[in-house]
């Protein structure tokens, strides 16, 4: 059968002092192609298509009204905002939830391929429960960033189907968190002065990021990470920063060059001309990253550091 919305028509009303948003005038449901029906309740509170940025075009916004609908109903079963009303809130499966989400963009008029990638998106971001495991194995929010924006350019190349997409997200999970936890061991270590230690830990990470490069050479998260290595690397061999900053610059620009909207390769780009004392410069890149995603930790860290800096030495 057809899914379809009932009513076709929603009204929301803003919430005063507050980014969300509520459903009035009655009660929204969303009837899928199995004729499963998903109720969103009159009062139910939204904030739209809550999906990191890089997911929505650039006229897009969270209350676009191609998938709006559909927000609606997913914030019901999903969104903290509406814990209250229990059911229908987290009365089914996350995964089963997700995967409603991405019939309910279709049906309410999202191109699919646009539907994929918000459905990845909340695949990658969107909450979990009811399953320790999937729950631990989620990236934090900065390297689901770098991971979607990856799944992100495949959707748009290769146009993988759900089952594709869910493999994808999982599989890059397991590695870019790994990667990562290497990466910070390495900084911590230098930190503590311990270069053999952060030697160590970055080779790890070396072979790590050359296992996936050579699976796909062009993966943009394996292409962020290996960028982020080079930056490492510079930082615990002086005699050979210039060349290191260098080639971490370049994957920078690579990645952007396929996604420009890229925070975690914009926040590099940061990053090094952070470490090469362009300070206007760095700080322009890392306004960039922080327009597309305005949550970014890291980006958000970096800019303060900045900020302190020039506070010290009394420059703007």
């Amino acid at each position: 059968m057809a899914a379809r919305f009932d009513p076709t028509e929603i009204t929301l009303a803003e919430v005063p002092g507050s980014d969300l948003k509520k459903l009035v005038l009655g009660d929204l449901t969303f009837i899928d192609s199995s004729g499963i029906r998903w109720t969103a309740p009159e009062g139910t509170l939204t904030d739209g298509a809550s999906v990191p940025r890089l997911a929505l075009s650039i006229s897009d916004g969270r209350f676009d009204a191609a998938f709006l609908k559909a927000a609606v109903v997913h914030d019901a079963y999903c969104q903290s905002d509406n814990m209250s009303r229990n059911p229908p809130f987290q009365s089914r499966s996350w995964r089963a939830t997700h995967r409603m989400f991405y019939e309910a963009c279709r049906a309410g008029g999202t191109p699919w391929k646009r539907a994929r990638i918000l459905f990845a998106a909340v695949w990658w971001g969107g909450p979990r429960w009811g399953d320790p495991v999937a729950q631990a194995a989620q990236a934090p929010p900065d390297l689901a960033r770098i991971g979607l924006s990856a799944t992100k350019h495949w959707i748009e190349t290769d146009e993988p189907d759900l089952d594709a997409i869910e493999a994808d997200v999982g599989n890059r999970e397991i590695q870019v968190v790994q990667i990562h936890a290497l990466q910070m061991q390495a900084i911590r270590a230098m930190v503590q002065g311990n270069s053999d230690s952060a030697l160590s830990s970055l080779l790890a990470a070396d072979t790590d990021i050359a296992s996936g490069l050579a699976a796909a050479p062009n993966d943009l998260m394996y292409l962020n990470l290996q960028a982020y290595q080079h930056k490492n690397w510079a930082m615990l061999r002086p005699d050979d920063r210039d060349d290191r900053l260098a080639l971490a610059e370049t994957l920078f620009q690579n990645v952007i060059a396929s996604e420009p909207n890229d925070p975690g390769a914009l926040n590099g780009l940061g990053s090094v001309a952070m470490l090469r004392g362009r300070l206007a410069e760095a700080k322009t890149m890392i306004r960039k990253a922080l327009d597309i995603e305005p949550g970014y930790a890291a980006a958000l860290h970096d800019l303060q550091q900045i900020e302190d800096y020039e506070h010290r030495i009394g420059t703007d």
